[in-house]
């Protein structure tokens, strides 16, 4: 599984307010075949296109790119300790 990839997607459907279950309408699949191809447990180039263009990207590959770059840094922002001091590196 790519957890980057699993992340940036998840992120970027709670920014544009979009589920899985419509996307998996969207796509003709099941919620569970949407959540498999977003973990990375299952391949579907047809599902994977459509995942990508509902969120921006005009192929899955340029997807996988961003999150590569973007996760990460989400992460970083996100991870804050819950006792209100400052992340060290």
């Amino acid at each position: 599984m790519n957890g980057n990839l699993h992340t940036f997607i998840v992120l970027h459907l709670g920014e544009l307010h979009i589920s899985q279950s419509a996307i998996a309408k969207k796509c003709d699949c099941s919620v569970q075949m949407v959540n498999y191809v977003i973990m990375g447990r299952r391949k579907s180039a047809s599902v994977q296109q459509k995942i990508a263009r509902i969120l921006g990207f005009p192929t899955w590959e340029l997807l996988e790119d961003a999150a590569e770059t973007i996760a990460p840094l989400l992460s970083v922002i996100l991870n804050r300790p819950s006792d209100g001091k400052e992340a060290t590196a």
